[in-house]
């Protein structure tokens, strides 16, 4: 559903009658695909090393705990882990000079169509909330429900200052007792106080089927 007034081709109909969820045959990056292989590998062997040892904490397991980056050697693994490591490898270096060799879902015009639009400054391109409708509205449109629904102050307070300090200060003092008191452990701590944590952003999908003239928004806050 086109909400603006740029005129949309059928190129670029095409391409979004598709769906936002639609993704384009990827380029096969055989570095990345290295990578992960061998992030497979290592969890493979943690698996395997960790199977029939007892866990250090066994009755206090809570899963929050930092990553690690152990892994074990070559010489603490069974002969059939070291087998399935060297035919996935076999397979993974069997597709250099093949990796684009691939049938691609989007056409050259189609995947030019989906960058332009996604540079035009004009409009912005959301899925309805409900029935997996692609909906493109004018930025003004947008930014005025998102201010519409953010001048409520039943829902939304503005505030003065980031909070995130305060907030980071409060849990350190908790986790703090928690440690001094034997309830969780540090690595449990360490998972607890992040010290980089993610700032949630405000969004909006358009709800196109009340039938309302502007649509209103549904709002989200993903942290």
């Amino acid at each position: 559903m086109n909400l603006s007034n740029r005129i949309i081709d059928s190129i670029e109909s095409k391409a979004l009658n598709k769906g936002l969820n639609f993704v384009p045959t990827p380029k096969i990056d055989l570095f990345k695909t290295r990578t992960e292989i061998a992030e497979l590998f290592r969890k493979v062997r943690l698996k395997t090393f960790f199977l029939e040892r007892e866990f250090a904490e066994p009755d206090r397991n809570t899963g929050l705990r930092t990553k690690s980056n152990f892994c074990p050697t070559t010489g603490q693994m069974p002969p059939e882990v070291l087998a399935f490591e060297k035919s996935v490898s076999r397979k993974i270096n069997g597709l250099v000079g093949t990796a684009n060799d691939t049938f691609h879902n989007k056409s050259t015009d189609e995947l030019t169509a989906l960058k332009h639009l996604n540079a035009d400054p004009s409009i912005i391109i959301k899925p309805a909330d409900k029935g997996g409708a692609t909906v493109i509205l004018p930025v003004a449109m947008y930014k005025d429900e998102c201010r519409r629904l953010l001048d409520n102050t039943q829902h939304y307070k503005r505030l003065s200052r980031d909070p995130t300090p305060e907030i980071q200060e409060e849990i350190s003092f908790v986790v703090s007792k928690g440690i001094d008191n034997d309830w969780i452990t540090k690595h449990e701590a360490a998972f607890l106080t992040q010290p980089n944590p993610k700032t949630p952003y405000f969004y909006i999908l358009p709800k196109i089927h009340k039938g309302k003239i502007p649509h209103p928004g549904d709002p989200s806050c993903p942290g």
